[in-house]
């Protein structure tokens, strides 16, 4: 079986609207095509959280849809920091991801068979 994981780590202006309107979506459409896949933001792209929570934000229903479906498979822990808030993605339901020097193990999802889709 196929296995994506998808990286949002394109920041969440307004000129990046449609990544992550297609970060949500693929994630989505590969979860619906019985493809096993992750959601992972890291750099830039954690301050995806701060937005997405936003009941106003256009894009906040997808998200809560994906993160419903339990697809989300994490926020880097360390970029969170920077771009987002630790305490926001916790709220939210996220698992912090830190185990590579407190940034998310790409390796690992590798080594079990992930492809990459970074955006």
């Amino acid at each position: 079986m196929a296995k994506i994981a998808v990286l949002m780590f394109s920041d969440a202006s307004q000129a990046n609207l449609a990544r992550g309107f297609h970060a949500l979506l693929l994630t989505k459409q590969f979860h619906q095509g019985g493809i096993e896949v992750r959601l992972i933001f890291d750099g830039a792209g954690t301050g995806w959280i701060t937005a997405l929570s936003d009941p106003e934000h256009r894009l906040h229903g997808l998200f809560n849809e994906v993160k419903g479906l339990g697809l989300v498979g994490g926020v880097c822990h360390y970029c969170s920091g920077r771009y987002s808030d630790p305490a926001l993605v916790e709220k939210e339901g996220l698992a912090l991801l830190g185990e590579a020097e407190g940034h998310p193990d790409i390796a690992r999802l590798v080594k079990e068979g992930y492809q990459l889709l970074t955006l």
